[in-house]
Order: C-alpha cells, then sequence, then structure tokens
C-alpha cells in the first residue's frame, strides 16, 4: 500500500513539475519522506532524471542551443 501512495505521490509531483517546471521535490518529496525516508532522495532523482528527458525530447524543437555557450563555463569550476 506504500508503495502505491508513493507512487501517486511521484505522479503529482511531475504533472506540477511538468506544468510549471518545478514542483516534484517541493510537493513529492516532503510527503514521501514522511511516509519512509527510504524512497527519499533516490527515487526522486531518478524520476526527475527521466521526466526531465521526456520534456527535452517532447520539446526538442524549442530549445534554443546558441545560450549554451554562454551558459557551458559555470558548468565546470574556475581554478
Amino acid at each position: 500500500m506504500d508503495v502505491v501512495f508513493a507512487a501517486l505521490l511521484i505522479l503529482m509531483g511531475a504533472f506540477v513539475q511538468s506544468a510549471i517546471g518545478f514542483g516534484l521535490a517541493i510537493v513529492a518529496a516532503p510527503l514521501l519522506f514522511l511516509l519512509s525516508p527510504d524512497y527519499v532522495p533516490g527515487p526522486i532523482t531518478a524520476t526527475a532524471l527521466i521526466l526531465s528527458m521526456a520534456n527535452a525530447y517532447r520539446y526538442r524543437s524549442r530549445i534554443s542551443l546558441q545560450g549554451l555557450g554562454a551558459g557551458l563555463p559555470g558548468v565546470f569550476p574556475v581554478l
């Protein structure tokens, strides 16, 4: 029963994430932690990765790669 409730919480968080761009961790994480600390952060991280990849694939025509050059140096630490 806990697994079904956890899946519903992640589904609700994923819906909010897809609708407004954030929300999976804000909506689902606190409730999942109350249900069982084992559900945080592993399942949320895996779900967020899959959801982000699915949204990137779905909206791939709207992704602008021109801004990638300006943000890419910020990925690597400055020594």
